[in-house]
């Protein structure tokens, strides 16, 4: 959380920058995943906790660049008739989207553990 709190500070960002610091928060998120990535490709065998953690530092800041100031650029040029119906569609879209993405994971996920019981999902996030 503490990342995404920074990130989140990038209002800073925002009135510098503009619709460029989602931009910049995309980027850094993506440099995060795959940093994730090589990481876990890297040690898998003797992967621990502490070595994600700067990754996941990186992409929790870019995603904090992303998520707090979109709600303004989405909403903003909205006129006051419209605002409530906006921010409800908004926020139907991302709770769908949410609901996708743990769908995905988790079908992902219980599709690596396979049949074997508490051997597979053990090693399910590893192989």
């Amino acid at each position: 959380m503490i990342p995404w709190t920074l990130g989140s500070a990038g209002a800073v960002l925002v009135k510098k920058l503009g619709r460029a610091t989602l931009q910049l928060g995309l980027g850094s998120a993506i440099i995060g995943l795959l940093a994730l990535w090589l990481t876990i490709v890297r040690w898998s065998d003797r992967l621990s906790s502490w070595m994600l953690v700067p990754s996941l530092l990186w992409i929790g800041f870019g995603t904090g660049l992303v998520f707090v100031p979109i709600f303004d650029f989405i909403l903003g040029a909205a006129t006051t008739e419209e605002v409530g119906t906006g921010s409800g569609m908004f926020n139907a879209v991302q709770e769908s989207t949410d609901a996708i993405g743990v769908a995905a994971l988790g079908t992902v996920f219980f599709a690596r553990v396979g049949p074997g019981g508490n051997a597979d999902f053990n090693n399910a996030g590893c192989s």
